[in-house]
């Protein structure tokens, strides 16, 4: 017999299945669906330059994003591949000379398109040195064309401005006109658990300061 559609199990529930012989399987496009994870990565094939650049002259519009896959703590719920800066510092410049490669890369080949939207994520974006953070921007508007109405944002998470108040101003001097702050929880227990160090008095704190120096404030619950 087969059983179609969508069940969630255990890992312990799905190895005593599978040892009365039950085994899974995908029809279609197949893949371990998760909710971060579309299409599916066993769904995706090797994709190189070569197939993806010569068609990117066609472009006249465009919607960056950057990622910095670096963190100033670990989380228990994050399920993403990052860093922890204390022990990545050596690595942030290298990995930024890397991004300017890849911009110039990509910018030679997106002349003819006007970037509408750029989006720096993670990781958390605003664990950068504000020298870092300004060189970044600086090298993005070199090698793209962006709009007069563009849309930059970036994430952060509270700690990272709690430890440095001083960058919500610097975002709004770099054009930044949205933050999307990774709040998660206000519940002090909920935040001890996770590993994070700040109070949730201190994140109202913090997105007070925001909402009146940034345009849109957007929190993650």
């Amino acid at each position: 017999r087969r059983l179609v559609g969508s069940m969630e199990f255990s890992r312990a529930a799905f190895e005593a299945l599978r040892s009365e012989g039950m085994t899974r399987a995908w029809d279609g496009l197949g893949g371990s669906h998760t909710l971060v994870t579309y299409p599916p990565l066993d769904a995706l094939g090797p994709l190189g330059p070569a197939g993806v650049l010569p068609n990117l002259s066609a472009v006249r519009a465009v919607n960056l994003y950057v990622h910095v896959p670096f963190c100033e703590m670990s989380c228990a719920f994050c399920p993403y591949e990052t860093r922890l800066i204390s022990d990545s510092n050596s690595n942030i410049d290298r990995y930024l000379r890397a991004l300017t490669t890849e911009m110039d890369l990509i910018g030679d080949n997106l002349r003819n398109a006007e970037v509408r939207s750029l989006y720096i994520g993670g990781g958390t974006a605003t664990v950068l040195s504000e020298i870092q953070l300004e060189t970044l921007l600086k090298d993005l508007r070199k090698r793209f064309a962006f709009s007069p109405d563009a849309l930059i944002c970036i994430e952060t998470s509270p700690n990272a401005l709690i430890q440095d108040p001083s960058k919500i101003g610097l975002l709004r001097r770099l054009g930044v006109k949205r933050v999307s702050v990774g709040v998660q929880t206000f519940s002090e227990s909920a935040l001890r658990s996770e590993g994070r160090t700040h109070s949730p008095r201190a994140t109202l704190s913090i997105l007070e300061k925001l909402i009146h120096e940034i345009e849109v404030v957007n929190i993650d619950l």
